[in-house]
């Protein structure tokens, strides 16, 4: 294997998604739904509303990802000590007096920092929160960052605690219908997931849900399609490949609606469209293989979001999934180009496609990429475990 030294990186490394986790800015053009959607949230968001929105919420690894691919210190870029942009210099700000903070306003403060993936100063900012008197939306809220945290930080281990704390206050009647139908959409995802949420509860989303979601018809067409596409997964877990797509094009109709009623939440709905894409893939690869549905909607999220690199990810699967390595390949490459999260992943997948079509040169480019950005990387590891059953297999 070549220097690591001698090899340059050939993606970009403060690329959009660097950009807002960073810093929390987002270019207007050349930019993911997601970067954009963080970066605008955070502009326009009335921080005395409770409910901080989120188009995504990453793993806090993927923040230490970008901070080492572009030479920054972790715990400084934590608190956006080193950024000179105004929205960061602004969360640096509320950050750095919680105390001084309103209970809404400490919320939507944490609540910025996860959609960043800045875990270790929201878990601190929540030490605050946890010790205020809060009823309510209020308690809800916080239950919901809580519920947040533990999902991406612990695997969910306090996941329960949260969700029954949220319920609670669910049931006071204090908490909005749409955040209501919101908790739903989540315990029904993240029970069939990895049964974080347990079936007493599951069977009460379930309920609650359909109730909730017959209120709310035609009034939130954002909180609707999120419901219809968590609930796709139930039939799809029972490979019931009809009432899947059934659910699916109800979650399809309303990410529309949400488009049409726009209201300058564009970014929101569309990520809605985007999500349903994504979910379509998954559907059309596990549920209902069908290779023609499946590359057709990846054409689609590609086209919707081409700045974000699992979009193109998401069609190197398809590809993969039906043996067209090549094409699989070049996806991977692509979305390895576009830089973070998860070059790494990418990386790999590229270098196992391309080994699938004997084309080892590139493999071994690939696995020099990634050892000069991370040499001691178990994906490293995992590429040169490949090569080396390839010359094995060549041998023989």
């Amino acid at each position: 294997m070549a220097n690591a030294k001698e090899i340059r990186p050939a993606f970009q490394a403060y690329n959009c998604f660097a950009r807002v986790l960073l810093d929390l800015e987002a270019n207007a053009k050349n930019s993911s739904l997601f970067a954009r959607g963080c970066a605008q949230i955070f502009e326009n968001h009335d921080f005395d509303d409770w409910a901080y929105p989120y188009i995504q919420v990453f793993e806090p690894n993927l923040f230490r990802e970008v901070a080492y691919l572009n030479d920054r210190d972790v715990d400084r870029a934590e608190r956006f000590e080193d950024t000179l942009t105004p929205a960061g210099r602004r969360l640096r700000e509320l950050i750095a007096y919680p105390a001084e903070l309103s209970d809404v306003w400490l919320s939507n403060t944490i609540g910025a920092l996860i959609s960043v993936a800045h875990f270790t100063t929201a878990n601190e900012l929540m030490i605050h929160l946890k010790a205020r008197s809060l009823t309510g939306q209020g308690q809800f809220e916080r239950a919901w960052l809580a519920f947040l945290i533990t999902n991406r930080c612990n695997q969910g281990a306090d996941a329960q605690v949260a969700f029954d704390e949220m319920r609670g206050a669910a049931e006071t009647g204090n908490v909005p219908t749409g955040r209501v139908l919101d908790l739903c959409t989540q315990g029904v995802v993240w029970h069939l997931k990895s049964e974080q949420i347990n079936e007493a509860q599951f069977r009460w989303c379930l309920t609650t849900g359909a109730r909730l979601s017959k209120q709310l018809e035609h009034r939130a067409p954002e909180t609707i399609a999120s419901w219809y596409r968590g609930l796709a997964m139930l039939p799809a877990a029972r490979n019931d490949p009809k009432r899947t797509r059934a659910y699916m094009a109800k979650a399809e109709y309303n990410a529309h609606a949400a488009i049409r009623a726009d209201d300058n939440r564009g970014l929101s709905a569309l990520n809605q469209l985007k999500t349903f894409h994504e979910s379509s893939i998954k559907e059309f690869i596990y549920v209902d293989p069908d290779y023609r549905r499946a590359l057709k909607s990846a054409q689609e999220l590609v086209a919707l979001d081409p700045y974000w690199p699992l979009s193109l990810a998401e069609k190197g699967e398809v590809h993969e999934r039906f043996g067209e390595h090549e094409a699989a390949a070049e996806c991977f490459e692509r979305a390895a180009a576009l830089g973070p999260p998860y070059v790494g992943l990418h990386l790999r997948k590229a270098a196992t496609s391309r080994l699938r079509i004997g084309d080892r040169d590139r493999a071994l480019q690939h696995a020099n990429t990634l050892g000069s950005i991370a040499p001691d990387s178990e994906t490293l590891g995992e590429i040169e475990k490949v090569l080396r059953m390839h010359d094995a297999e060549l041998r023989n």
